[in-house]
Protein backbone atom coordinates (compact mmCIF):
# COMPACT_ATOMS: atom_id res chain seq x y z
CA UNK A 1 0.00 0.00 0.00
CA UNK A 2 2.73 2.98 0.77
CA UNK A 3 4.66 2.26 -2.60
CA UNK A 4 0.69 2.66 -4.58
CA UNK A 5 -0.59 5.63 -2.08
CA UNK A 6 -0.27 9.06 -3.99
CA UNK A 7 -1.32 11.39 -1.22
CA UNK A 8 0.91 10.29 1.89
CA UNK A 9 3.49 13.27 2.15
CA UNK A 10 4.78 13.20 5.74
CA UNK A 11 4.79 9.73 7.54
CA UNK A 12 6.06 9.49 11.26
CA UNK A 13 6.86 6.08 13.03
CA UNK A 14 7.92 6.61 16.40
CA UNK A 15 9.67 4.76 18.83
CA UNK A 16 8.89 1.50 17.87
CA UNK A 17 10.45 -1.46 19.32
CA UNK A 18 8.33 -3.71 17.55
CA UNK A 19 10.17 -3.06 14.15
CA UNK A 20 12.59 -5.95 12.74
CA UNK A 21 15.11 -4.77 10.22
CA UNK A 22 13.65 -7.03 7.93
CA UNK A 23 10.79 -4.71 8.63
CA UNK A 24 12.53 -1.14 7.52
CA UNK A 25 13.82 -2.67 4.40
CA UNK A 26 10.58 -3.62 3.33
CA UNK A 27 9.73 -0.48 3.97
CA UNK A 28 12.13 1.20 2.18
CA UNK A 29 11.71 -1.14 -0.74
CA UNK A 30 8.13 -0.50 -0.79
CA UNK A 31 8.81 3.74 -1.55
CA UNK A 32 11.45 2.84 -3.94
CA UNK A 33 8.12 3.48 -6.45
CA UNK A 34 6.11 5.95 -3.98
CA UNK A 35 6.64 9.28 -5.58
CA UNK A 36 4.43 11.58 -3.05
CA UNK A 37 6.24 11.21 0.47
CA UNK A 38 8.61 14.33 1.13
CA UNK A 39 9.16 12.94 4.55
CA UNK A 40 9.64 9.91 6.72
CA UNK A 41 10.59 9.63 10.53
CA UNK A 42 11.38 6.45 12.23
CA UNK A 43 12.68 8.54 15.35
CA UNK A 44 13.54 5.96 17.97
CA UNK A 45 12.89 3.22 16.28
CA UNK A 46 15.31 -0.10 17.27
CA UNK A 47 14.82 -1.74 13.90
CA UNK A 48 16.64 0.97 12.28
CA UNK A 49 20.33 -0.78 12.48
CA UNK A 50 22.87 -2.30 10.48
CA UNK A 51 24.14 -2.52 6.64
CA UNK A 52 21.56 -4.22 5.51
CA UNK A 53 19.20 -1.35 6.41
CA UNK A 54 21.56 1.51 5.50
CA UNK A 55 21.93 0.03 2.30
CA UNK A 56 18.25 -0.32 1.37
CA UNK A 57 18.03 3.24 2.44
CA UNK A 58 20.80 4.13 0.25
CA UNK A 59 19.39 2.05 -2.34
CA UNK A 60 15.94 4.01 -2.33
CA UNK A 61 17.46 7.02 -2.20
CA UNK A 62 19.38 5.90 -5.37
CA UNK A 63 15.94 5.49 -7.30
CA UNK A 64 13.46 8.26 -5.54
CA UNK A 65 14.57 11.95 -5.46
CA UNK A 66 11.47 12.65 -4.35
CA UNK A 67 12.54 11.82 -0.39
CA UNK A 68 13.77 15.44 1.31
CA UNK A 69 13.81 14.03 5.29
CA UNK A 70 14.41 11.37 7.10
CA UNK A 71 14.53 11.86 10.58
CA UNK A 72 16.51 8.69 11.97
CA UNK A 73 17.07 10.23 15.32
CA UNK A 74 17.88 7.92 18.61
CA UNK A 75 18.00 5.11 16.09
CA UNK A 76 20.97 2.45 16.38
CA UNK A 77 22.12 3.86 12.83
CA UNK A 78 22.68 6.84 13.97
CA UNK A 79 23.91 6.33 17.06
CA UNK A 80 26.53 4.47 15.35
CA UNK A 81 27.64 7.10 13.53
CA UNK A 82 26.05 5.25 9.47
CA UNK A 83 23.80 7.65 9.07
CA UNK A 84 25.54 10.87 7.71
CA UNK A 85 25.76 9.31 4.15
CA UNK A 86 21.99 9.30 4.39
CA UNK A 87 22.34 13.09 5.28
CA UNK A 88 24.42 13.44 2.59
CA UNK A 89 22.24 12.23 -0.12
CA UNK A 90 19.02 13.27 1.58
CA UNK A 91 21.48 17.17 0.98
CA UNK A 92 21.68 16.04 -2.98
CA UNK A 93 18.07 15.01 -3.18
CA UNK A 94 16.80 18.25 -2.55
CA UNK A 95 19.38 20.12 -4.59
CA UNK A 96 16.96 19.45 -7.78
CA UNK A 97 18.06 22.52 -9.80
CA UNK A 98 21.28 22.54 -11.70
CA UNK A 99 24.12 25.02 -10.21
CA UNK A 100 24.46 28.28 -12.64
CA UNK A 101 27.68 28.37 -11.92
CA UNK A 102 28.02 25.93 -14.79
CA UNK A 103 25.90 27.85 -17.01
CA UNK A 104 27.75 30.86 -16.43
CA UNK A 105 29.94 30.59 -19.58
CA UNK A 106 27.59 29.40 -21.97
CA UNK A 107 26.41 32.41 -24.21
CA UNK A 108 22.25 33.28 -23.86
CA UNK A 109 20.31 33.08 -26.76
CA UNK A 110 16.44 33.28 -27.73
CA UNK A 111 14.71 29.91 -28.39
CA UNK A 112 13.06 29.10 -31.96
CA UNK A 113 11.26 26.16 -31.10
CA UNK A 114 10.07 23.55 -28.33
CA UNK A 115 8.76 20.09 -28.56
CA UNK A 116 6.02 19.42 -25.75
CA UNK A 117 4.98 16.10 -25.19
CA UNK A 118 2.44 15.76 -22.88
CA UNK A 119 1.78 12.18 -21.39
CA UNK A 120 -0.77 10.47 -18.83
CA UNK A 121 -3.80 8.47 -18.54
CA UNK A 122 -6.95 7.76 -20.03
CA UNK A 123 -9.38 10.55 -20.34
CA UNK A 124 -6.68 12.30 -17.74
CA UNK A 125 -7.27 15.59 -19.92
CA UNK A 126 -4.09 15.66 -22.19
CA UNK A 127 -6.30 16.76 -25.18
CA UNK A 128 -7.86 19.89 -23.12
CA UNK A 129 -4.60 20.97 -22.06
CA UNK A 130 -3.26 20.45 -25.96
CA UNK A 131 -6.82 22.49 -26.90
CA UNK A 132 -6.10 25.29 -23.98
CA UNK A 133 -2.41 25.85 -25.00
CA UNK A 134 -3.44 26.05 -28.90
CA UNK A 135 -5.75 28.38 -28.15
CA UNK A 136 -3.85 30.73 -26.07
CA UNK A 137 -1.35 31.28 -28.96
CA UNK A 138 -1.42 32.95 -32.13
CA UNK A 139 -0.79 30.93 -35.29
CA UNK A 140 1.30 34.07 -36.67
CA UNK A 141 3.82 33.76 -33.77
CA UNK A 142 3.81 30.18 -34.24
CA UNK A 143 3.78 29.01 -37.76
CA UNK A 144 5.10 25.33 -37.69
CA UNK A 145 2.82 24.71 -34.51
CA UNK A 146 -0.34 24.99 -36.98
CA UNK A 147 1.64 23.52 -39.65
CA UNK A 148 2.32 20.27 -37.38
CA UNK A 149 -1.41 20.18 -36.61
CA UNK A 150 -2.95 20.77 -39.41
CA UNK A 151 -0.25 17.77 -40.91
CA UNK A 152 -1.46 15.60 -38.10
CA UNK A 153 -5.47 15.76 -39.27
CA UNK A 154 -4.46 15.28 -42.76
CA UNK A 155 -2.59 12.21 -41.77
CA UNK A 156 -5.50 11.00 -39.57
CA UNK A 157 -7.97 11.52 -42.40
CA UNK A 158 -6.17 9.52 -45.19
CA UNK A 159 -6.06 6.93 -42.54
Amino acid sequence: MLSTNETITRLGIYEDQSLRPQDIIRIFKNLEKNASLKWLSLQGCKGVDGDLVLKAIMGTLQVNPWIEEIDLANTPLQNSGKAEGIHLKLGHNAKSEPEVDLLRDMPMTVPKSCRVFICGQEFAGKTTLCNAISQNFSSSKLPYFRTSKNARKSSRASN
